[in-house]
């Protein structure tokens, strides 16, 4: 209502803050202490997952406005974001085409609540739950490393001395392992990404159909991230019988 719409500008601003502060993220390497904890990453994922509920649970595709990932209008920054099949050339000749016609016809400013409240949550799922996701990958890889190397010594009960050394490294890295397992294998936390993604790739699948031209400009790793997402559940249940599960 008109009434709300100021409070639901300053959630949606103190979210978009959230996410700018937390850009750093989208590096491979950045300074820990520039950035939220993964814990308030992830925290967040489950937060704004949760208030695209309403939206999803509806399907309510037509109300998803691909201009907003434009840029000029975004309140995620995604300039230098490579784009499915679309050039920087190609995204600033949309943006003048899309400006032209605003002026024609006195459009509103695209930025709905729907398509605001979305992108955002997806770039929340980016720099938390699928960022995390890719350092477990990376933790079961070196579990799995200290594990072989540790039999090759003879197991932890080898008189190597050597053996005691890599057998410490495999219980603490044993417990690194619990530790992001439990922030990234909760079930309400697992089905409220699971219902994004989905509602996302329906969305993206009807571009497609109708063959619209703002398919292009949708960023990459919208793409990856679904697929990383769903590979994460799909190791998880190949591994469920792992000796850190």
């Amino acid at each position: 209502s008109p009434r709300n719409r100021p409070t639901r500008e300053l959630v949606l601003r103190w979210f978009a803050d959230i996410l700018r502060l937390n850009r750093d993220r989208r590096k491979m390497h950045y300074f820990p202490g520039t950035v939220s904890s993964v814990g308030t990453l992830v925290n967040l994922c489950g937060l704004m997952g949760g208030l695209c509920a309403p939206f999803v649970k509806k399907k309510m595709h037509k109300s998803i406005d691909a201009r907003y990932l434009f840029g000029s209008k975004a309140r995620v920054d995604y300039s230098g974001v490579a784009r499915l099949c679309a050039s920087s050339k190609d995204i600033a000749s949309l943006v003048d085409k899309e400006q032209q016609q605003q002026q024609q016809d006195a459009k509103k400013p695209i930025t709905g609540l729907v398509s605001s409240m979305l992108f955002m949550t997806i770039e929340s799922f980016h720099l938390g739950i699928i960022r995390e996701a890719k350092g477990h990958s990376k933790l079961i890889g070196e579990y799995r490393e200290l594990l072989d190397y540790l039999k090759s010594l003879g197991g932890p009960e080898s008189s190597n001395p050597m053996a005691r050394q890599v057998f410490e490294r495999v219980k603490l890295k044993s417990q690194q392992l619990h530790a992001s397992r439990s922030r990234l294998l909760s079930p309400m936390l697992l089905q409220t990404v699971a219902s994004v993604y989905n509602f996302v790739a329906e969305w993206i699948v009807e571009l497609a159909k109708r063959k619209d031209p703002l398919l292009g400009i949708i960023p990459e790793h919208f793409i990856g991230d679904m697929v990383h997402f769903w590979s994460l559940i799909q190791d998880e249940i190949r591994n469920a019988r792992c000796p850190w599960s």
